[in-house]
């Protein structure tokens, strides 16, 4: 008897570890963004809609944020009573994640963050857990690179003073990517040496409206002064050519400069037609890729963060990060960035 109620022991624990890969039903996957008006979210979404096609026994369910912390902690718990087996979740607020990250602790749930990284001590306290994103000072850096081959180019500096008068416009104010963007942009300029003037820099929330009213704004008052413009994401960086073309300010012999991140597909027209000088590809369907990927691993394994990417093509950061390249687009290398984003 004694024997039997071993043996049950043994089986009921090896059993406990089986990874799902080897159950029959599907690796239940919950996706939740902070806000699907947003352009570049949108994209992502696609992109993990694309993946779930090509994955066999894996199920992505997407939910909507709504910009809306509140929101978004009400829906991840609707996912975790639904039973997912693993969350992807891009934050409305970073600040939310011990809450996000203690909800799946007690569910049993790992967690892949995506697109917006939490704060170190956060993601260090919970062993199921990773960010998968790109490097937004670095894309802040790639700006300032923009900047330079603009000036030493000779063909922006309109009033010949040896630097280029610029405006920015940001993203949602205390934004971790508006403070690393606009960082980097900045540490670059700054290390290098290279002069600048900023004749200003103000928030449009990542909406496209709000920038073009910028922008039209920043035209009556600096008119041809302004020498180049930089936006901290293309949607933006679409409306301020928008207005800039409004005004006669880009034309079909003449531009003042525009620089984004992102660039969208709308962004790559503008760019082979002229109308833009270029943007930094932050890649949506590999970011989703990698996200899921992991995401899978982490059910298949039930292991912690350290060995998910074994085996994959991703690769671990010190930081418990996983980051996707960056890539400067212009007119000669365009359709990297038309690529990226057909699926």
């Amino acid at each position: 008897m004694k024997k039997l109620f071993s043996l049950f022991l043994v089986l009921t624990m090896v059993l406990a570890f089986v990874p799902a890969a080897m159950a029959d039903d599907p690796i239940e996957i919950g996706v939740i963004s902070y806000n699907w008006a947003n352009t570049f979210q949108s994209y992502l979404n696609a992109g993990f809609r694309y993946w779930n096609e090509q994955y066999d026994n894996v199920n992505i369910t997407l939910y909507d944020g709504e910009n809306d912390q509140s929101i978004e902690n009400d829906k991840i718990d609707i996912m975790l009573n639904k039973g997912i087996d693993v969350l992807c979740c891009n934050l409305v607020d970073t600040a939310a994640a011990p809450t996000v990250i203690e909800k799946c602790r007690a569910a049993g749930v790992p967690i892949v963050f995506y697109n917006k990284m939490p704060a170190p001590e956060a993601l260090a306290s919970y062993d199921h857990c990773l960010y998968v994103g790109v490097t937004t000072r670095n894309q802040g850096k790639l700006q300032g690179e923009f900047y330079q081959q603009a000036l030493e180019s000779g063909k922006f500096d309109t009033n010949g003073d040896g630097k280029l008068q610029y405006v920015m416009i940001q993203g949602q104010p205390g934004h971790s990517d508006v403070v690393e963007r606009y960082g980097g942009f900045k540490e670059y300029l700054d290390g290098n040496g290279i002069p600048y003037e900023e004749l200003d820099a103000q928030t449009a929330d990542w909406d496209a409206a709000k920038a073009k009213s910028l922008m039209e704004t920043w035209i009556g008052k600096y008119g041809e002064t302004i020498e180049i413009v930089f936006a901290q994401n293309d949607a933006m960086a679409i409306a301020a050519v928008e207005a800039l073309r409004g005004a006669g300010l880009i034309n079909e012999t003449s531009m003042i400069p525009v620089v984004g991140i992102n660039a969208l597909p709308e962004t790559s027209q503008l760019i082979k037609d002229g109308f833009m000088l270029g943007s930094v590809l932050t890649n949506p369907t590999a970011v989703a890729n990698a996200s899921v990927d992991l995401a899978i691993r982490a059910v298949e394994t039930g292991a912690t963060y350290e060995t998910w990417c074994e085996g994959t093509q991703w690769v671990l950061e010190a930081d418990r990060s996983v980051r996707i390249p960056d890539v400067v687009i212009t007119a000669e290398n365009v359709d990297i960035a038309v690529d990226a984003y057909k699926r």
